[in-house]
């Protein structure tokens, strides 16, 4: 699900896909295309007092020996004014993660641990821009290649997701499930 989390006084931006910029493939989701107010990352960038959610979820980690979730960011925004964030939950409401500013110098690849929710049959993950009031010129955070990787045993159960929303701002994900034992 994509939200907005300040809701309309501001302008209604969340996180939905575009083909701006892409790690390897067509489209990744960029955080204020989505919503009411959209904007096209081509012609815009991040408006000022985004509050822009993306929450994947729930996923069950019961009986998961070993979890993590794998995905690529590009990040240009204000220097410690405006945040973008990932991390992970057991009730889908408090989020416990990483926050970043400023410039990412490109794709970078992130793996995030979720091994202090193993065992736990209800797991959030979340995806997080957060701007001042203040307008800047810059793209602001683009997510792609998300994947969610969990180890049963002998068992490695991976799920991958493709990042967009359809008309009705539903998260539409292509789930590709492998199993090898």
């Amino acid at each position: 699900t994509a939200f907005d989390s300040n809701g309309l006084p501001d302008g209604e931006y969340y996180w939905d896909d575009d083909d701006y910029r892409p790690h390897p493939g067509a489209w990744s989701a960029w955080a204020a295309n989505g919503g009411q107010s959209g904007l096209d990352p081509h012609d815009y960038y991040y408006p000022p007092s985004v509050h822009s959610w993306m929450v994947y979820g729930p996923f069950d980690l019961s009986g998961a020996s070993q979890a993590n979730l794998d995905f690529w960011y590009w990040n240009q925004s204000a220097q410690d004014s405006d945040w973008f964030f990932w991390g992970s939950s057991g009730d889908g409401d408090n989020f416990g993660g990483t926050q970043v500013s400023g410039d990412s110098d490109g794709w970078q690849q992130i793996t995030l641990d979720l091994s202090a929710h193993l065992d736990d049959p209800s797991v959030w993950i979340a995806f997080i821009f957060e701007s001042d009031a203040i307008s800047d010129s810059y793209d602001g955070p683009f997510v792609d290649d998300i994947t969610l990787n969990a180890y049963y045993g002998t068992v490695t159960r991976d799920w991958n997701y493709m990042v967009y929303l359809d008309v009705d701002n539903d998260l539409e994900a292509a789930q590709i499930a492998n199993a090898s034992v």
